[in-house]
Parts: structure tokens; sequence; C-alpha cells
């Protein structure tokens, strides 16, 4: 990836980007070999290469009411890529996702990478709480 990029989409992909950091690999498949799905993903680089954000979304549906989501997703991470703090992106998620519903839903996962201090920070959306297991115990 170059700066400044948003890559991915809500159609067939299988491969590796490395980012300063950050390596990550997606692979993701429509259903039923559609061209486009309601799976959705992106990863952004900022202008200066620091900056890194994933956003995985399932959003309810297919075909033309999904894609225009999709288009929507990747405008505000375009919007977005030089933002260290990540509220600004899911709030604009928020109100995407809240135009679009009438009856449908959708979740979302965002993650935004501070390769200057190693720093991750994750925003689960329309998901349970996720589970966490700390190294050295035996429970969740």
């Amino acid at each position: 990836m170059v700066c400044q990029e948003v890559a991915g989409g809500n159609v067939a992909f299988e491969g590796g980007l490395a980012l300063p950091g950050l390596e990550a690999w997606v692979i993701t498949r429509p259903y039923k070999g559609q061209t486009g799905g309601g799976d959705v993903h992106y990863i952004s680089s900022c202008a200066t290469g620091r900056i890194t954000r994933i956003l995985l979304a399932d959003v309810s549906g297919h075909g033309q009411r999904v894609a225009q989501t999709s288009a929507a997703l990747r405008d505000i991470m375009r919007r977005n890529v030089n933002q260290v703090d990540q509220h600004r992106v899911l709030a604009a998620m928020n109100r995407e996702f809240g135009a679009v519903s009438a009856g449908r839903f959708a979740t979302a996962f965002l993650a935004t990478f501070w390769e200057p201090t190693a720093r991750l920070v994750l925003c689960n959306a329309g998901h349970p709480r996720p589970m966490l297991r700390r190294r050295g115990q035996t429970h969740w």
C-alpha cells in the first residue's frame, strides 16, 4: 500500500498487505460466488504511513444496497485517513448505518494502529463483547 490509499471493498479478495509495524492478510468471498456481498473490508494508510486503519463490516443483504453502503464506508475511511483518533470515523459510520438501517442491520469492527507507539485501538459494534483470555490463565 502507499500513503493516502484506501484498499478494499465488498468484492472477493485474498492477499497480504505490509504496512509500517503491521502486516495483514485478508480473505473474503461473497456468498455463492456473487461479485459483491455484505462483507466489507477496508485498510487505509495515512499520508505519513504512521496511521493504519482497518474496517471490517457485515451489512445485511446483497446487491446494490450493500454496494452503496460499501462506497459510503470507503468515503468515510478516505476523509479520515489522517486522523489518529478514530472517534470521527465511528461517528460517521454510526450515521451511515443509521441512514441505511430500515429493517436491516450491520455489524462492524474498527481498528486504528499508531505506528510510533505501536498502539492499537479497537472498537467492536453490533457484536457481543469479545472474550478475553490472559496469558497464564485458564478461563475466559
